[in-house]
Parts: C-alpha cells; sequence; structure tokens
C-alpha cells in the first residue's frame, strides 16, 4: 500500500499557525521576487481560494479578486525548517519516503522492488517500527466521519494490508497537529499506486483522508479530467484532447496501440497502463535521489526590458550558479544561455574543456554567448536564463604553467570567501554591481528539502 500526504495550502498555513492574526483571513504568500519588485502569488490560504485566486496570479489580479487580501512576505527558511521535521515523522512510520516535494511525500508500507531500507537524515534508527506498532495498538476503531472514506480493498491486496494503511494514515495526521498544531493539516490518498495514491489525496481537501478501491476505482473518479492524473500536463492533455481523450474514463477505453503510434512506445505504454488502473513506480527513498544533471537559474523581469541593458542581470545570474557550482564541488562542461523574448525565444551554449569554475571563466564564456546573440538592442526581454550541465567533478589544482588561469582561480576563491563572511552582496563584479534579483532558490523541489 502507499499513501500520498499532503500538507494543504503549506505556506499559507504555516504563517497562519505562527501569526493568530492572519487565522481565518485571506492571506497570499508573496513569491520570491526582490524587495519592492512586483511579483506573483506563490501561495493562497483556503479563506483567499474562497475568491478564485491561485497560485501564480500577480497581485494586481488578486487584489481585483479580494480587495481585502493581506500580502505575507515569504519565510522560506521557517517553511523548509517544518518540512523536514515532517519528512521526519513520515520516517517513524516507513523507511520508504519519497519526497515529491517540499509539502508532499509518498510513503510505502511494504518494501519496493527496487528500494533499500535508507541510510539518510530521515531515517530515526527503526523508530518507525515503534510507531506503526504504537498507531495499530492504540488505534481501537475507525472512525468514519466527514474527513476520510473507508472501503474495501480487493485484488492483491489483503484487509489486514488495508487496515495498517487507514491506521497509519490517521496516526500520521495525528502526530503532524501534535508537532506544529491544528491550522498545519493534510489530505492523505491510500491506493494500490503512487499516480492513483496522489489522485486520491486529491479528492478530499483540506484535512482529508480516501482510501481509493483499486476495483472499482473507475466508479469514482471515471469522469474527472485526465489532467487530474499527476503526469498529464498541459500540453499532454490537449494531445489527448485531439483524440477525443479527455475524461480518464475516456482514457481506460483507448486502444493500447493507438498510443503507442502516437506517442511512442515507451510514452505510449505507460498512458494505456494508467488507464487500466496499472502502476508499479516505487517509492523511492530519498537517498536515492540522482545527482543533478544541471545547476542553473532563470529570473521572469519585473517588466520588459531591452537586450541592450538586461546584461547586468545575467551576469548575476551566473554569478549564483558558480556558487552552487563551488559549492557542490562540480564543474561545467557547458555553459547555456536562454532568453524569452516578446515573440519567440533564444538559446545558444557553449562546451568547455576543461570544464569551468572561476567566475572570471564562466563570466567569458556568457560574455561570448551574448555577442553571438545578434538580437536587435530594443527587442524587448521577457525571461533570462543561465544553465551549466555535463557536469563533472572539479579538476585538480592548476598547475603553474598556466599563471594566469592560476591567479583567476585564486581571485575566485577570495571572493567566495569574502562572501561567505559577509554575504552576497558584499562584493561584486562591475557587470552586475547594483543589480537585484532576490533570491532565486528553488524552495520547492525535494533538494531543497534534503539540502542541510
Amino acid at each position: 500500500m502507499i499513501l500520498h500526504i499532503d500538507l494543504n495550502s503549506f505556506f499559507a498555513r504555516v504563517e497562519q499557525q505562527a501569526q493568530p492574526a492572519l487565522r481565518n483571513r485571506p492571506i497570499g504568500i508573496l513569491g520570491k521576487g526582490h524587495k519592492g519588485a512586483r511579483t506573483c502569488i506563490c501561495a493562497a490560504s483556503p479563506e483567499a481560494k474562497i475568491y478564485g485566486i491561485k497560485s501564480g496570479f500577480s497581485v494586481w489580479e488578486a487584489k481585483q479578486l479580494c480587495p481585502e487580501l493581506i500580502l505575507v512576505p515569504p519565510d522560506y527558511p521557517k517553511y523548509l525548517d517544518i518540512s523536514r521535521r515532517f519528512m521526519a515523522i513520515l520516517g517513524e512510520f516507513s523507511p520508504w519516503v519519497e519526497i515529491f516535494s517540499i509539502d508532499e511525500a509518498f510513503v510505502a508500507l511494504q518494501r519496493n522492488e527496487k528500494s533499500e531500507i535508507p541510510n539518510s537524515k530521515f531515517e530515526t534508527n527503526h523508530k518507525f517500527q515503534n510507531s506503526r506498532h504504537r498507531a495499530i495498538s492504540n488505534f481501537s476503531h475507525w472512525e468514519i466521519g466527514h474527513s476520510f472514506e473507508i472501503r474495501n480493498l480487493k485484488l492483491g491486496i489483503t484487509e489486514a494490508e488495508l487496515q495498517e494503511a487507514i491506521i497509519v494514515a490517521q496516526s500520521i495526521k495525528t502526530r503532524l497537529k501534535q508537532e506544529f498544531g491544528n491550522w498545519i493539516t493534510a489530505s492523505v490518498g491510500i491506493a494500490w499506486g503512487k499516480i492513483f495514491a496522489k489522485l486520491a489525496g486529491e479528492l478530499q481537501k483540506p484535512d482529508g483522508l480516501v482510501v481509493l478501491e483499486q476495483k472499482t476505482w473507475l466508479d469514482r473518479v471515471g469522469n474527472l479530467s485526465v489532467g487530474e492524473l499527476c503526469g498529464v500536463g498541459y500540453r499532454l492533455q490537449e494531445h489527448l484532447k485531439n483524440i477525443g481523450i479527455t475524461t480518464i474514463r475516456h482514457l481506460s477505453q483507448a486502444d493500447a496501440g493507438q498510443f503507442v503510434a502516437r506517442f511512442g512506445p515507451a510514452a505510449g505504454m505507460r498512458l494505456w497502463q494508467i488507464g487500466q488502473g496499472i502502476d508499479r513506480s516505487p517509492v523511492e527513498p530519498s537517498h536515492n535521489l540522482a545527482p543533478a544533471k544541471s545547476i542553473g537559474h532563470q529570473i521572469t523581469l519585473d517588466h520588459d526590458q531591452t537586450w541592450r541593458v538586461v546584461y547586468p542581470f545575467v551576469t548575476k545570474l551566473l554569478q549564483k550558479v558558480g556558487r552552487r557550482l563551488r559549492r557542490a564541488g562540480l564543474a561545467a562542461g557547458r555553459l547555456s544561455l536562454h532568453v524569452s523574448l516578446a515573440g519567440g525565444d533564444w538559446g545558444d551554449s557553449l562546451r568547455h574543456q576543461p570544464a569551468l569554475t572561476s567566475d572570471a571563466a564562466l563570466l567569458r564564456s556568457i560574455h561570448f554567448l551574448w555577442q553571438r546573440a545578434r538580437i536587435h538592442p530594443s527587442r524587448p526581454v521577457i525571461r533570462l536564463g543561465v544553465v551549466a550541465s555535463n557536469l563533472k567533478p572539479a579538476g585538480q589544482p592548476i598547475l603553474p604553467l598556466f599563471p594566469a588561469l592560476e591567479r583567476e582561480d585564486a581571485l575566485t576563491k577570495a571572493i567566495d570567501k569574502v562572501r561567505n563572511h559577509y554575504g552576497e552582496g558584499s562584493i561584486e563584479w562591475g557587470s552586475s554591481f547594483n543589480t537585484e534579483i532576490g533570491n532565486l532558490r528553488d524552495w520547492r523541489g525535494p533538494r531543497a528539502v534534503l539540502d542541510q
């Protein structure tokens, strides 16, 4: 059995738990733009969602829908701290916890075919065995109420496994309230596969607990849009719509050959299997997270700016990428520049041998890409991105045969040392002086949770 646990309206509920004055009031957590910048809503409380406010709305749009909306600046370190404690609690109940994002995870209650018991910061020395035993022994009855639904599950899942899953799910919900307070709630979905557990959890929010029955799951969700399935994004949904598939029931009735012909053997068969209720993807514990294949940052500009004036933003992004490379002990074998323009996108990249680590070398490469772009100086720019890929461990110290490179390496180390001690803005390259782009870290993904 697999559980999907999702903390409801996470950022907003954390703030309402911490600040009683915000409770029962519509609040929107601002995005990560810099101070004074136009930004968007990155999270909304349930009270704000009643007005139709969603993540990604501009502040102007949100205020039009709800003039009394309270705007709250984000506190990402606080959210990460609670997220890590959340994952640690899940680790008390199972050694197989897959972090899906900062506020949601999958938990397997039986051993996965491809999963080993993790040896990570979230493992609690087999504390999960005691927690599960305590949860089952203390749970004397099932309270069937408005907050969750229980159904018998057949087809390979025993009644005992189902009962244990329900007990563990309810115990996790209780532990979360004990740890964080009543304002931080979780919705739990229980099913035989990850996709279906996540779908079950979406059926009842907030604070829900839903078991999706394998034998009759289509009776419950067949009329839902196919876009409700995890992994079916907007573009795939449009492709499916073009062949007459708009609901999950339509997906279940489609021919496997039709999918294979249109989407290829791997993606096509995967889609067909989901329609048949088949999902064998294992819960991968957090310690199995694959190494990063690239390191990058992107920024959407506060307002459209011309190509001639955005170079300082590019070099600022590059310096953040360089800092992350060096902290990870990595070097970039390829550097890419991506530009979103009014009317189209542009991108280019450079291969490097040996791989790059120093700021000076990275800046030379990005300047070369910038000159090679041949974008009209007055062309409006919407978004900029810099990505380092083909990552490899940083090389050996530079030999004295290359004194210029040796000086660049020493200069970069000195700058990093100053920034480590006095802060990121304490020393700047001239090309990005007085350029502010805010904190661009990805705070939602599993790597943010795992990175201490």
